[in-house]
């Protein structure tokens, strides 16, 4: 068998399952077209391939094994294709932070913005304002936390972004983004004398997290359970879970301003 004819229908097989919603064949079927596609010296495929490979690496957990998939795919980008590594980055970033390496994922991210400023990639801007935002709260810079986590939920209302399908599912990823933007703005608002506003912000978050099967990471943990005390010790028992139910019941994320 031609070895670029049985590696393009691993591909496809690969693909296949995952329209069919079996994850365990899919990720099978990638691994084995990376391999295949490595040999052959087809740095298109292989990026492709390597950017999916990741994907199942940060849903298994093993964030090192996602770092070290990521890190090939754009190195194969850079080097072989001189391509956008944007999105790649944007998601490296995210595992870096899942992996509690706080500076590096910092300094990723950066890039990730600062490329995806210059072409105006949408996705690309969400991804990286959504994981900066979850930084600089870490690191208690509650101003620059703000503006980005506003920036990415204005971009995730107007939803115009470009849907890339190397992913197994696109719609998951945005919508944790988007519940870590909610959570940040939450716990700010929290701190600052707002407590209905955090608990509708955190009502938003419960509705995108339920949506999307995703639970709190745990970079995120102290940042949930702060603002959600805040608030509580401020509105009483009742009063937070109406607001907060308001927030969940609502059809969108709403202005954060």
């Amino acid at each position: 068998d031609d070895p670029f004819a049985a590696a393009a229908r691993t591909y496809s097989m690969a693909k296949l399952a995952i329209l069919n919603g079996d994850l365990d064949e899919a990720e099978r079927h990638y691994r084995a077209a990376t391999e295949g596609f490595a040999r052959l010296d087809r740095p298109v495929m292989n990026s492709i391939c390597l950017g999916m490979v990741a994907d199942f690496d940060e849903r298994a957990g093993d964030y090192p094994a996602a770092i070290k998939t990521l890190e090939a795919a754009i190195e194969t980008n850079e080097t072989l294709l001189g391509g956008f590594t944007g999105s790649l980055q944007a998601r490296l970033g995210w595992v870096l932070l899942h992996d509690g390496q706080l500076a590096r994922a910092d300094a990723v991210y950066q890039r990730a913005l600062d490329s995806a400023r210059r072409v105006r990639h949408t996705m690309v801007l969400f991804q990286a304002q959504g994981g900066l935002a979850a930084l600089h709260r870490l690191h208690g810079r509650d101003d620059a936390a703000a503006e980005a986590a506003a920036e990415a939920l204005e971009l995730y209302r107007a939803d115009g972004f470009r849907r890339f399908r190397n992913r197994i599912d696109p719609a998951t990823d945005l919508q944790a983004t988007a519940a870590v933007c909610c959570e940040v703005l939450a716990a700010i608002a929290a701190e600052r004398d707002e407590p209905e506003r955090a608990a509708t912000l955190l009502g938003h978050a419960d509705r995108l997290r339920g949506g999307s099967g995703v639970e709190v990471p745990g970079f995120q943990h102290a940042t949930v359970a702060g603002a959600r005390e805040a608030a509580v010790a401020v509105l009483g028992s009742a009063a937070f879970l109406a607001a907060f139910d308001r927030g969940k019941q609502g059809d969108e994320v709403a202005p954060v301003s």
